[in-house]
């Protein structure tokens, strides 16, 4: 399943659940409750991706492994606009700083994209040294907008 699929996918789930939730882009409660799943989403497949590609080069199976980097890797590059295409309004605050980080890690992933350097991809999100996928920074930003005490 390619990423334009996965995020075909992620868009009509979060219309369903704007559709839902009757968004009011001032209420931050309403907003959290709204782009929350979505990053979850993200952060589910971003997971997904990188333990496959984990698979792919215990096989080992460098082309499918490659291939798999290359989809999380876009995965992240394709994660600020499909936010901003979805969310009006984003941009002031905490949610702005958010997508900061969103649109860094983004940046990060162009880079290791132009290199080919799937050392580089097998890294995004994860602090050097780090090879807990559990512990990689989409899953703790998520983890912290979730329960911020």
């Amino acid at each position: 399943m390619g990423v334009s699929y996965y995020i075909v996918i992620v868009r009509c789930k979060v219309n369903i659940l704007k559709q839902r939730l009757e968004i009011n882009m001032d209420n931050n409660q309403d907003f959290t409750e709204y782009i929350m799943p979505l990053l979850e989403l993200v952060s589910n497949r971003f997971k997904v991706l990188h333990l496959r590609a984990k698979s792919a080069m215990e096989i080992p199976d460098r082309n499918l492994y490659a291939e798999l980097l290359f989809e999380k890797a876009r995965l992240l590059i394709g994660l600020p606009s499909l936010l901003a295409k979805q969310v009006d309004g984003i941009g002031k605050g905490h949610w702005g700083n958010v997508l900061n980080n969103i649109e860094f890690y983004a940046k990060k992933a162009t880079i290791a994209i132009k290199s080919g350097g799937t050392s580089i991809m097998a890294g995004l999100l994860l602090d050097p040294g780090e090879t807990n996928i559990e512990n990689n920074w989409l899953e703790r930003m998520v983890n912290e907008l979730r329960n911020p005490n």
